[in-house]
């Protein structure tokens, strides 16, 4: 497991939330088996019966293989809609936690630094938000509020950036923290 981490982190961190409990799938190339593995384990932690039991899809990825999806539950319990490899999931804040690994990673190979500022990155950035750091922006000290829109709302990246890069700031950047969605 060490070396696909070494060799592959994005796929990596996906398989790191189950990385205790798929230990023994890693060498199992057919799909059959690596599906019983599965089941007994997801058995052995959570079973499958009643609340309790695990509902989503699990995406296994190997450097030169296919991504293997197994699914189970609902994605919809009162119309009875399976779960399958397209089900979409609300995952709350836990992208944040693999951005700042992925940004660690990125400084530990010298392509950016956490000390870098906004305008690094995007030259015509507002001067009040021209010196926040990634660092800032990972610990939320940047100043910026929580949130701007919803959290389903579409919007391009040019749309979000003008909308960001337009609002006001709740403090001065690196002076308080407050919890920002943004800033991610």
């Amino acid at each position: 497991m060490i070396k696909l981490i070494k060799q592959n982190l994005p796929i990596a961190l996906v398989l790191l939330i189950f990385i205790g409990s798929l230990e023994g799938c890693q060498s199992k190339v057919e799909s059959t088996k690596l599906t019983y593995s599965i089941d007994d384990k997801l058995m052995e932690y959570c079973g499958f019966e009643g609340e309790k039991g695990f509902s989503g899809v699990i995406a296994i990825a190997r450097p030169g293989k296919d991504i293997y999806y197994y699914s189970n539950g609902f994605a919809d319990k009162d119309q009875e809609i399976l779960n399958e490899s397209s089900t979409i999931f609300d995952i709350g804040s836990i992208t944040k936690q693999f951005t700042a690994a992925a940004i660690v990673h990125l400084e530990s190979e010298g392509k950016l630094s956490t000390l870098d500022s906004l305008h690094s990155f995007f030259p015509n950035v507002p001067l009040d938000k021209r010196d926040i750091t990634i660092h800032q922006l990972l610990t939320h000290k940047s100043g910026f509020t929580w949130r701007i829109g919803t959290d389903f709302e579409n919007v391009s990246d040019e749309f979000f950036l003008n909308r960001a890069f337009g609002s006001q700031l709740v403090s001065i950047p690196g002076e308080g923290f407050n919890y920002s969605h943004l800033g991610y």
